[in-house]
């Protein structure tokens, strides 16, 4: 079990190395290939399985947008900080 946690760490490392060398358009490409994954998978599944899909997704989105947008408004806010202690 260890070894597992292990491995998972370093593939996490080498994400993490990976995407701080991206930049904002790559991030825009990988957010459009994921999201048109969830477009084509959303069209495959069966008509049963499509309105708990549809509300699985917008729960995960829901709690994973509202902490970027927090994390965001705070670097802007940081930002906007710094830049008006520069200014004087």
């Amino acid at each position: 079990m260890e070894e597992v946690r292990e491995k998972i760490r370093e593939f996490i490392e080498v994400a993490n190395a990976f995407i701080k060398e991206l930049h904002v358009s790559d991030m825009a490409v990988l957010k459009f290939c994921l999201m048109s994954l969830g477009v084509i998978v959303g069209i495959c599944l069966p008509k049963k399985w499509k309105r708990p899909a549809l509300f699985t997704a917008l729960f995960v989105f829901i709690v994973t947008y509202l902490p970027l947008i927090m994390k965001w408004g705070a670097y802007l806010g940081k930002a906007c900080c710094e830049s008006r202690s520069e200014d004087f």
